[in-house]
């Protein structure tokens, strides 16, 4: 099993920042979906307000996020059922993180939550390298979206980096896995 985590936050720095939202799928290593978490943390808006600039805060009046903070719950709840979920799909400690731009989610998660960060080992599995890879040496091939870009919601967001990762898996991978399916001679 694979955990896709992504998260979002007041700002760029996990030291000055908050941790505003957290969301967990759990997929295959086929990258088929098994299940799904999203959890909003509780915060005070205007302490939030204030460690946002411009565009955060633009951001997440526009997705609906600030919205929910006053009926999120407390960070240590989040943490306490993130590993609870991440132990009831099967996810295994030392896993690598998967994501997209997962430094970023990584370095929030050991300044907030530093226990469900410990979860998983060094190693990521970034779909934002992947497309990086894709552009640079595959003639500018990029992953189809949907159209309606990034939500800045963690769960969408999520999913928009299982689909990426799917669509490369199908591009680059494909011989890979008829040579594992082809029957023993």
């Amino acid at each position: 099993m694979l955990a896709w985590i992504d998260t979002e936050t007041t700002g760029l720095d996990p030291e000055k920042g908050l941790l505003l939202e957290v969301a967990i799928v759990v997929t295959t290593p086929q990258l088929i979906v098994v299940d799904g978490a999203t959890w909003v943390i509780k915060h005070d808006l205007s302490a939030v307000w204030d460690l946002c600039d411009d565009y955060v805060r633009k951001m997440h009046e526009a997705n609906g996020l600030f919205a929910e903070l006053e009926d999120g719950k407390p960070i240590e709840v989040v943490r306490k059922e993130a590993l609870e979920f991440l132990t009831r799909t099967r996810v295994p400690q030392r896993s690598p993180m998967c994501g997209s731009t997962v430094s970023f989610d990584r370095a929030w998660l050991k300044r907030h939550m530093s226990e469900l960060a410990a979860w998983f080992n060094h190693r990521h599995l970034d779909v934002s390298s992947e497309k990086i890879c894709a552009d640079l040496w595959d003639g500018g091939w990029k992953p189809k979206d949907d159209g309606a870009g990034p939500a800045h919601r963690a769960l969408a967001d999520v999913m928009a980096s299982i689909d990426h990762a799917q669509q490369i898996r199908a591009r680059y991978f494909k011989r890979g896995e008829e040579k594992r399916s082809a029957p023993a001679a």
